[in-house]
């Protein structure tokens, strides 16, 4: 692939990227979006909630039958999509029962020990004891859990880097006389189309 080719498929996958995050940025707010993967002993998962998004590891060994997922997707094994709107756990977590559905997924208790590091929205964790407790009523026969949290923003603005130069390159060089005005490059030699990308000039350029 050339170049000028790939900057433009990296920039277009880039713009996509920033805008489906911005999306589930906004809608983290009142759902739960997630990837699991599971197998017999483990279960690898990404989700957009609240503000972040977090990949999270955790242990359902050695008893996976022991625990009830409090979700309307039935977990199994391989790959399953699970959306779910917080007005879906309401009956799970009214005051009586201690749960704020706001920090369930996304705080550890410090009193459960491990380690849990943060940093400006950043954040890691490892813990032997945690688990969403609205999400999983019977609990854990072990809860064996990793996590990394990135904020929606970080990765809002990483991806609108390269968007945001291309918009920037594209402003500057439609007013240059004798410059193609989608790459900049000098038509003077080749006034009917542009030998690096291809664009060709209208008539008034």
């Amino acid at each position: 692939m050339k170049p000028r080719l790939l900057t433009r498929f990296l920039t277009i996958l880039s713009a996509l990227l920033c805008l489906a995050t911005a999306f589930l940025w906004i809608r983290g707010h009142y759902a739960r979006d997630g990837i699991w993967y599971s197998t017999d002993s483990m279960r690898y998962s990404l989700h957009s909630y609240r503000g972040r998004i977090f990949a999270w590891t955790l242990s359902v060994a050695p008893n996976p039958t022991a625990m009830v997922w409090s979700t309307p997707l039935k977990m199994g094994t391989g790959f399953q999509l699970d959306s779910v709107a917080d007005s879906w756990y309401a009956p799970y977590i009214g005051p009586s029962k201690g749960i704020n559905l706001e920090t369930d997924f996304l705080e550890v208790p410090s009193a459960w020990g491990g380690v849990d590091k943060k940093w400006l929205g950043f954040r890691y964790v490892r813990n032997d004891a945690w688990y969403p407790r609205a999400q999983l009523q019977m609990g854990y026969p072990t809860a064996r859990s990793r996590a990394i949290f990135v904020p929606h923003w970080a990765v809002v603005l990483l991806t609108a880097i390269l968007p945001a130069i291309a918009l920037l390159r594209f402003v500057r060089n439609r007013g240059k006389i004798g410059q193609c005005r989608t790459c900049g490059y000098d038509l003077r030699a080749t006034p009917g189309r542009c030998p690096e990308c291809g664009t060709e000039p209208s008539p008034a350029q």
